[in-house]
Parts: C-alpha cells; sequence; structure tokens
C-alpha cells in the first residue's frame, strides 16, 4: 500500500512546481501566504507574504523558467498586485498593482508575465502592456518560454492546430516602445478620496446611509486612505432599484470603475463591502494595443 511522505493543508490555490522540480508553491487555507515547500521533505524553504490589504487573496503563482524569479498574482474587487521575488536573495524585487487579475501566470521572457493567456503585463514598466485574443483554447503550461496554444482553422471545419509563439514578438515590443505606457494610479495607500453615499433606509435599518459611510470611512483609513470632500477621485454608492446598490469610482465626475452588489443578503451586503483601494486611469486594462493569436501565430 502506498504511503504519504508527507501531508500539508493547503488552500484552494493550484500548486506549482519550480522548473527543476525540487520546491512547490502552495498557499495557506485562507489565501492569505504561499509557502515555497521541498518536494522531498515537504519542509518549508520560504514564505511569500502577498498583499496586506484587507480583501486581497492569492490567485496564482509560477516560477520562472530559469528558476530564479517568482511571481505571485492576487484578486480583490479593483484588480490584484503581482509580487516579484528574487528566489536567490528573498527579496521582494516588485509589487505591482493591476486592473485586472486572473487564474493563470506564465513566463514569457525575463520581463513579462501572461495573464490567463491573454494579458500581458510588463515588469519593468509595471503595467498592463498588451492583450491578445484567441479563438481556441490557451495551453496552462509550455515545455520553454514560449506560449502554447489550440486555435481553430478558419478555413476548415473542425481542425485544429498547436502553435507556440515567442511573447512579445519584436513588432509588438516596438509598439509598446512607442506607445511607453506606465504604471499610474488615481488611488493608492497614502492618497485621498471622498465619498458621495446617497442610499434609502432598508427596513429597521434608521440612517442607513451614515452607517455605510462610516465603514467606509473607517475600512479606507485601515489602508492609509484619507476621506476627504472635494478631490478629483470620488467613490459614488447609491440604490439600484429594489435589487441592490451600484458602486462607482469617478475622476474628475469621469467613471473609472463599477461594480454592482446583489441586495438579497439585505444590508450586511453593503455594509460588509471591502471597497476598492486602487484606481487606474481609463483604459488601463488595453495596455498598447491587441493581437488575434491563430493558426499563423500572432497576427
Amino acid at each position: 500500500m502506498n504511503k504519504a511522505m508527507y501531508e500539508v493543508e493547503i488552500g484552494e490555490l493550484r500548486p506549482e512546481l519550480s522548473p527543476a522540480r525540487d520546491y512547490v508553491a502552495v498557499s495557506d487555507a485562507g489565501l492569505r501566504m504561499i509557502y515555497i515547500l521541498n518536494t522531498k521533505t515537504g519542509k518549508t524553504a520560504g514564505t511569500v507574504a502577498l498583499s496586506n490589504l484587507a480583501g486581497d487573496l492569492a490567485s496564482t503563482c509560477g516560477f520562472h523558467p530559469e528558476g530564479r524569479f517568482f511571481a505571485a498574482l492576487t484578486k480583490r474587487i479593483d484588480g490584484g498586485e503581482l509580487s516579484v521575488v528574487d528566489l536567490t536573495t528573498g527579496e521582494v524585487k516588485k509589487q505591482i498593482p493591476l486592473p485586472i487579475s486572473g487564474q493563470v501566470l506564465q513566463w514569457v521572457g525575463s520581463d513579462y508575465v501572461l495573464i490567463d493567456g491573454g494579458t500581458l503585463v510588463s515588469i519593468s514598466r509595471e503595467c498592463v502592456v498588451w492583450n491578445y485574443t484567441l479563438a481556441g483554447m490557451h495551453l496552462r503550461d509550455s515545455p520553454d518560454q514560449r506560449h502554447w496554444f489550440i486555435a481553430a482553422d478558419p478555413a476548415r471545419s473542425n481542425v485544429y492546430t498547436v502553435r507556440g509563439v515567442d511573447m512579445p514578438d519584436e513588432t509588438i515590443v516596438q509598439r509598446i516602445g512607442a506607445s511607453d505606457p506606465r504604471g499610474k494610479l488615481l488611488l493608492s495607500p497614502g492618497q485621498t478620496i471622498d465619498l458621495d453615499v446617497q442610499v434609502a433606509d432598508p427596513e429597521g435599518e434608521a440612517g442607513f446611509a451614515e452607517k455605510v459611510k462610516n465603514v467606509l470611512v473607517d475600512r479606507y483609513l485601515g489602508a492609509r486612505i484619507k476621506v476627504v470632500a472635494g478631490v478629483p477621485l470620488s467613490l459614488h454608492v447609491r440604490d439600484n432599484g429594489e435589487s441592490g446598490w451600484s458602486l462607482s469610482l469617478k475622476n474628475n465626475s469621469q467613471p473609472i470603475w463599477t461594480h454592482e452588489i446583489d441586495g438579497a443578503g439585505g444590508p450586511a451586503a453593503l455594509l460588509d463591502f471591502e471597497p476598492p483601494k486602487h484606481a487606474f486611469p481609463a483604459g488601463a486594462k488595453q495596455g498598447a494595443g491587441t493581437s488575434a493569436l491563430g493558426t499563423r501565430g500572432s497576427q
């Protein structure tokens, strides 16, 4: 009978093996910490502390194919945070707030990670720089540093091609350089935001709008964000008919983020809400452009 070499309680994060298969990255049950374990012994070789902001949870991670670097991505209401760690020194090289998150992270080269096969993030530029579309299926694993996928042949029914491509190719690198995208934030810990809460009192909840505003003020203070009237960035909370509440971030009165809260859970659904701690300029998800993946590669 086969016996387990060791047992470790882990979270829902998909375990990721290092290139040499000598380490495996797993999360704790609460998805707040990543442990790098020795695959032979199960002993902890190191830990990666994720964002300390309330509401952040581990979403995906991955080792660089050459084994030196490790990246982890969280998920939260306004996107996620990418952490890059140098495994030789244990130093956290980057912590990059992003307007997106995902379930699959793949290194492509030394400066880029690909999220869910479609969103390219530059570590040096600290932002989304390109997007890819695909009529087919992305492959999660790669035998090299290329991205592999299965593409439908538009000229032939039920015919598919397996392709591996370098990302980004030289043409896209030049277009990224010409556009020169850089990570920019309209809101982050240490900055300010205004609140505009206009909601009706649910049955048995007198002064509900004031309660909601006080909760939001406390949550922002916990993230070192001060609520100040009249600043350009504001969070608006409104009733959404009888179905719940609508929230939007506005920069100089222009919406840059929206979110709906289902009212089925009652007032607690809004009172328990973790507001966004980061805000990004309009178009931050788009990067410098988009190309299609197909049977001939990237076009």
